[in-house]
């Protein structure tokens, strides 16, 4: 059955990007050089929402089963940008993009993943020229995955501890133009902290963001 408002409005709103000078800019999965979204609806349906304004799509259902979905950075050395989420045993599976708003086949990546509490892709961390992923255990360490390009990762890499007053962490990509990536973190005091990417996996020091609204935003 369908809701009233999707028989009256498209599913969700548009959303625009600007266009990246190369092929494959971050955060796009049609190839068309422009940012796209994915959300997840209560449902458990995932949406596909293009960057160039053109109403969403649906992708699938049943994604309500994943306890994480998170995604920034080709893993399979294809240029395409895909998809990593966490079932709920802690299998973490890679869902290869296709380029065309959809996906092949999933992949195990691995089990035990249960033991993080937040998972988060930001793009190449390492300066290797292949997509890493972040991790933060239940005990506040935080955790490189130096991706290899080839849906897999190598050995994990300890970055720090104290991370358990942080709600979530994102990678928003190279938020202070010096050509690394950057990560977002949130926490439990309602503060944003920007922690700029310094390249070879690492990262300077945090720096409080202005603005006391993060306190009505439950994800971002």
């Amino acid at each position: 059955m369908r809701t009233e408002r999707e028989c009256r409005y498209p599913a969700y709103v548009v959303w625009h990007a600007e266009k990246s000078p190369v092929r494959a800019g971050f955060g796009d999965i049609d190839g068309d050089a422009r940012a796209d979204v994915l959300s997840r609806d209560l449902v458990g349906r995932l949406w596909f929402m293009p960057g160039n304004d053109d109403n969403g799509r649906l992708i699938g259902s049943g994604w309500n089963s994943m306890t994480a979905l998170t995604r920034h950075g080709d893993l399979t050395g294809d240029g395409i940008e895909d998809l990593l989420a966490r079932d709920t045993a802690g299998n973490l599976w890679l869902y290869p993009a296709t380029g065309r708003c959809g996906f092949l086949s999933r992949r195990l990546v691995g089990g035990g993943w249960n033991a993080m509490a937040r998972i988060t892709a930001a793009g190449d961390l390492t300066g290797d020229g292949t997509n890493d992923l972040l991790a933060a255990d239940r005990t506040g360490k935080l955790w490189l995955y130096p991706g290899t390009g080839h849906s897999h990762f190598s050995s994990r890499r300890l970055l720090g501890s104290g991370r358990n007053a942080m709600t979530a962490l994102t990678g928003p990509g190279d938020v202070t133009s010096d050509k690394h990536p950057d990560l977002l973190a949130h926490d439990t005091a309602e503060k944003l902290w920007l922690c700029p990417g310094a390249g070879h996996g690492t990262f300077r020091a945090p720096q409080q963001q202005n603005g006391d609204w993060w306190k009505v935003n439950g994800t971002f």
